[in-house]
């Protein structure tokens, strides 16, 4: 009966712990697509990318939806992290040890761009598990930046830019058409791809990485729902 009793906790012990474990979040694992200028790689889950951050040759990790995951090789497999919050994620940002996550986005006066506000989760472990801070340990912190701009080790700015396509029959309606990086020195680099992009950030070789939607058609999900994270293949592109 002790043998019995002792098996029991035993096995009772080993579910917990693999209970504990992140799964595998990937359906249908696609490898990274290899352009020109840029790796793209394609997220867990149907919906867009809200925010990336991370490096590609160690630990990248995105937010969708309501859940933050990590890739530990390449996009080829993701796991959802140990974040029980429901709130979505538009952005991350690293102080020392801490990587902090942003719930809100903020529109301050007159400036039509929107910043990535309030560090209300954080991880010690390098996104694996989260916590919650209390109101008044987040809502006083600064603002991470823009959302959909971000500025280079050398001083350059990156910003996403669209161009609607408008001279349509009344019928329909406009389009995003081309979307890309404007950047402070006179640049315009456009993405080879119809794609909505949410956010962008930099890793520390200066590679920009970009949050998106899936592909589109003339505004329109062309086949697969799921987002993608496009990776410049060099710095400052």
């Amino acid at each position: 009966m002790k043998r019995f009793c002792l098996l029991i906790l035993l096995l009772s012990i080993l579910n917990a712990c693999k209970s504990d474990e992140p799964e595998i979040a990937t359906l249908d694992p696609i490898l990274p697509i290899e352009l020109d200028e840029w790796v793209v790689l394609t997220a867990p889950q149907n919906g867009p990318v809200d925010a990336v951050f991370g490096n590609i040759d160690s630990t990248l990790i995105i937010s969708q939806a309501n859940q933050l995951y990590r890739t530990v090789d390449k996009g080829k497999t993701w796991k959802a992290t140990r974040y029980k919050s429901h709130a979505s994620i538009y952005g991350f940002s690293v102080s020392g040890d801490t990587l902090n996550a942003y719930s809100s986005l903020l529109k301050i006066q007159d400036n039509p761009e929107l910043f990535i506000a309030l560090p209300k989760y954080y991880s010690l472990d390098n996104g694996n598990t989260w916590h919650e801070r209390t109101i008044d340990e987040y809502f006083n912190r600064p603002h991470a930046g823009l959302k959909k701009a971000i500025t280079a080790a050398n001083g350059i700015t990156y910003k996403i830019v669209e161009q609607q396509k408008t001279n349509l029959p009344p019928t329909s309606a406009p389009y995003v058409e081309k979307v890309g990086l404007q950047t402070s020195d006179g640049r315009l680099i456009y993405l080879p791809e119809e794609i909505g992009v949410l956010g962008i950030s930099l890793d520390s070789q200066q590679r920009v990485y970009l949050a998106c939607s899936a592909t589109l058609c003339k505004g329109q999900y062309c086949n697969s729902r799921r987002g993608q994270i496009y990776i410049s293949k060099k710095a400052l592109p």
